[in-house]
């Protein structure tokens, strides 16, 4: 493949110590291509600003930022920095992760087995507690931003919002990340701890198990999603997801507390409950399935039911109309999942305030 050319950052093409060789990702501050280095000969990952932000102090200031906390993170499950490189315009480069990242095997596969689900809880969960021991809180923990390296193993990254402990925010308010990752305190404004994290864990366990977020961002408007996120609970785990161990579920929901105090206080404390449950889920795959009724038979019995509706229907001199549940977890057209809120807002509504049609408060289904 041939090599992009300087005119790709402008006038300044950033470390001309590498070619670069391919566009592989891009986000609103940077871009991110895999590219040679010319002096050992191996494929890298340069993360380059955009041009066009490297004028403005607090993005470079940002940038600077995420830097340094790769520099200072060295740990087997977060993306290692190599070189950095400053100028008119300011890049890094990284080991090459050719992936999968998370995001793209969810969509791939669905959901994951428990047992490899707590592999990639555990790894992530080492991961953070570095950062929280060296007074780092990521604040993006995502799909997304966990690749996978050629041994099989998780790989945090993409630092561009992490903070220290008790620093000011750079974006006025501090809220800043992925919304149905954020905690609710996050919404609210509150300075970040480590109890955000844990939350985005708990959001990622969530996801791994059902196929989908706990509150996903294209079932609604963005205001109805934080709306939700702070008051409501999510869809049930036991739910979207049955016959795993119920402590599975509790391990789960205990991360997703509303209250920061209520969630583990690390990482590697619910990571390990939640990988225990997990083994107890693996084990209790081996055991046989109760005998259920042959598969002809089932289909026999679903056609003369429907038979006899209609035909009981037809004598009323009305037509019945059986309308299946909603399975699918992708988002209906101003809805949610399986029904949870099938009507859109009204014309006008304020949807940042409006409760749901059907929700769940306190555990409890509760008509709008």
């Amino acid at each position: 493949m041939s090599a992009v050319h300087s005119s790709a950052y402008g006038n300044s093409p950033p470390g001309p110590a590498y070619t670069v060789l391919e566009l592989i990702g891009s986000g609103g501050q940077a871009n991110v291509y895999r590219a040679l280095d010319r002096a050992s000969g191996a494929e890298v990952a340069m993360k380059v600003l955009h041009p066009h932000l490297a004028v403005a102090p607090d993005v470079v200031e940002r940038f600077r930022r995420e830097v340094q906390a790769l520099i200072e993170l060295r740990h087997r499950h977060i993306v290692r920095i190599l070189d950095v490189g400053s100028g008119a315009t300011p890049y890094y480069t990284m080991e090459l992760l050719r992936g999968p990242n998370l995001a793209q095997r969810l969509h791939a596969v669905g959901a994951f087995h428990p047992v490899e689900a707590t592999g990639v809880i555990r790894q992530l969960a080492q991961a953070l507690d570095h950062l929280h021991q060296r007074g780092i809180i990521h604040r993006d923990v995502k799909p997304a931003n966990i690749m996978f390296n050629d041994a099989g193993d998780a790989m945090l990254m993409d630092f561009g919002i992490a903070r220290f402990f008790g620093e000011s925010s750079l974006t006025g308010n501090g809220t800043v990340g992925t919304v149905a990752a954020m905690a609710p305190e996050q919404i609210r404004g509150a300075p970040p701890t480590p109890a955000v994290d844990i939350y985005a864990l708990g959001v990622l366990a969530y996801e791994l198990l059902a196929g989908w977020p706990p509150f996903q961002e294209g079932a609604g408007s963005t205001a109805q999603i934080l709306y939700d996120i702070v008051h409501r609970e999510p869809y049930p785990l036991r739910l979207a997801r049955p016959g795993l161990p119920e402590g599975m579920y509790r391990a789960v929901e205990t991360a997703l507390a509303k209250q920061p105090e209520d969630r583990p206080r690390t990482a590697g404390e619910f990571a390990a409950r939640f990988a225990r449950l997990g083994a107890q889920a693996d084990s209790s795959r081996t055991s046989p399935a109760p005998a259920g009724p042959p598969a002809v038979a089932i289909v026999l019995l679903v056609a003369l039911v429907s038979a006899m509706v209609l035909a009981i229907a037809a004598g009323m001199g009305g037509v019945a109309v059986l309308a299946p549940p909603i399975e699918s977890p992708a988002a209906t057209a101003g809805g949610t999942l399986r029904g949870w809120d099938a009507r859109p807002p009204p014309a006008g509504g304020d949807v940042a305030v409006r409760p749901r049609a059907v929700g769940y408060v306190g555990g409890k289904e509760t008509p709008g």
